[in-house]
């Protein structure tokens, strides 16, 4: 049930600018996304709910990338995925990752879900660090600092999606 609601919700989330593909390339694309989300926000040792770790691995994905199929495959512009110091949907930098970084790169199932698992790792060690969802968003966007004013967004979604899953 929870794969199928993160798959709705990222749906209705829209494409990214310059996308692609039809609704149904989409829709099996994000649905790797959305069970990758489900398995890293359960198998991750947040400290927080569940619920809130999956809603903050939306919201840090559409604000990241927008879930775009292009960044998902790894094709970053020069000026994208912080000047290639970060990979995947989820924007996240070497240090997060248990594994190669670059296993992290691609649309298939085991890519998705490492780079999912790192993302929900950072975000894990934000909320640690900072004691909210709010502080763990920031954390994540920064590396460093629990306040970040480009946070006030991905909260607000964050905090709305956590109800719904």
């Amino acid at each position: 049930m929870t794969t199928f609601t993160l798959w709705l919700i990222m749906m209705g989330l829209g494409p990214a600018y310059g996308d692609n593909e039809n609704w149904v390339e989409r829709g099996v694309r994000l649905w790797v996304v959305a069970g990758a989300i489900d398995d890293a926000s359960v198998e991750c040792d947040y400290p927080g709910s569940v619920s809130e770790l999956r809603a903050a691995l939306v919201a840090t994905g559409y604000y990241e990338s927008r879930f775009s199929r292009r960044i998902h495959e790894g094709d970053c512009l020069p000026h994208e995925c912080d000047r290639g110091k970060a990979v995947g949907l989820w924007q996240t930098w070497s240090r997060w990752f248990d594994v190669e970084q670059s296993r992290g790169v691609g649309t298939d199932a085991d890519a998705t879900f490492i780079s999912a698992r790192a993302a929900a790792q950072a975000l894990a060690d934000g909320r640690r660090n900072c004691a909210s969802l709010r502080g763990a968003l920031s954390w994540y966007a920064t590396g460093n600092s629990c306040r970040w004013s480009g946070a006030r967004k991905r909260h607000r979604m964050a905090r709305w999606l956590r109800w719904i899953l």
